[in-house]
């Protein structure tokens, strides 16, 4: 795996580690969301699989402050939004 952010190498490297089998995970993937008119690009650092509990986009933050992570992993307010539909 080739990262550009520290970041994103210490969650990759917690996933690795830390998630069990079934469990499958994609890094810094390419998206195109439509909603009618509107059409969004962008990328997400970690997508998780499973076949049973679904999928979850994990984008991993804080670089500066990447020596103070503590493993939690969050789910922004519009990304809850958008799985409530």
């Amino acid at each position: 795996m080739s990262t550009q952010h520290k970041s994103e190498k210490v969650v990759w490297n917690a996933l690795r580690v830390g998630l069990p089998e079934p469990w499958a995970v994609m890094h810094s993937l390419n998206y195109v969301a439509q909603s009618g008119q509107k059409r969004r690009e962008g990328e997400v650092d970690f997508l998780l699989i499973h076949p049973k509990v679904g999928i979850i986009a994990l984008e991993a933050k804080g670089d500066a402050e990447v020596s103070n992570w503590s493993g939690r992993v969050g789910i922004s307010r519009e990304s809850q939004g958008r799985m409530a539909h």
